[in-house]
């Protein structure tokens, strides 16, 4: 996947009384990601372009958010054992997955936004497919 200047950016988070910390990657210039109560940390809907692609990886302190179970340990695949989101005519979707360095460890959250355009991107979708498998910590 290729990043522009600015696709790579570090993130710290709060809004109404969530945190969240990490790092988003995409291949297109992105603001920064946005957190709700409820929702995991994710790249802004509004914002992601025809083909975008956007991961987010970090923490997610959000007391309304249910984790998905089990939490999975790296390596992870994906899609494999994502929670796979949907959506309508031109709207982006979401994949979701909770993990943790090791059982017991500081549970992270990576969530993958794609316009339904940019399927057509395998380079780009085989890129941030490459990118979660080789987390490692």
């Amino acid at each position: 996947m290729s990043s522009p200047d600015g696709a790579w950016s570090p993130f710290r988070l709060s809004a109404h009384g969530v945190k969240a910390a990490g790092a988003q990657v995409a291949n297109v210039r992105l603001t920064t990601p946005i957190v709700v109560p409820g929702a995991p940390v994710q790249a802004s809907g509004l914002v992601l372009p025809a083909d975008g692609i956007a991961l987010v990886i970090g923490t997610d302190r959000d007391h309304k958010l249910a984790r998905q179970v089990p939490i999975l340990t790296p390596p992870l695949s994906y899609p494999k054992d994502w929670i796979r989101g949907s959506s309508t005519g031109d709207d982006p979707s979401m994949d979701t997955a909770w993990f943790h360095a090791e059982p017991g460890g500081q549970v992270f959250i990576a969530t993958v936004k794609i316009v339904p355009t940019a399927w057509q991107e395998h380079a780009d979708i085989a890129a941030v497919t490459r990118m979660i498998e080789t987390l490692s910590f």
